[in-house]
């Protein structure tokens, strides 16, 4: 007796195996520690008054680091931006596929900055590896 499998379902098996182009880096062990070292390091600026991390690694949003920071007014987004990414980027987060970070000023919302780094695209990895060195893998 013959079995007919339809193709999807051979695709959607194969798709499952673990199998593909190289190996991807060990899951980061504690994800919240990670998170928790990158809002003290946040909060230990004088310009910023909160933070909030979050790590998800879904179907849906996958290997996604959002920071959510809270300024201090008159604070400058674009370096409490850049701070927010570098530690991210030099944390051990494993996988990480983006860095998402947003600045809100709360008495001044039009300063606010809202951007979103994606560690698959080389324009955008390439600048901080420069600055900031190779990710820990």
């Amino acid at each position: 007796m013959r079995l007919l499998v339809p193709a999807a379902v051979l695709l959607a098996v194969a798709g499952c195996s673990g199998g593909g182009g190289g190996t991807p880096p060990a899951p980061s062990p504690d994800a919240a520690g990670i998170g928790a070292a990158v809002e003290a390091g946040l909060l230990a600026r004088d310009d910023v008054a909160a933070v909030d991390f979050r790590y998800k690694d879904t179907a849906t949003d996958p290997a996604s680091s959002t920071v959510d920071v809270t300024a201090k007014p008159g604070a400058d987004p674009r370096a409490i931006h850049e701070e927010a990414v570098r530690l991210v980027w030099q944390s051990a987060l494993q996988p990480l596929n983006s860095i998402g970070v947003n600045v809100v000023d709360p008495r001044d919302p039009v300063r606010g900055l809202s951007e979103v780094v994606d560690l698959l695209d080389p324009a955008d990895t390439a600048p901080l590896e420069e600055r900031y060195g190779p990710r820990p893998g």
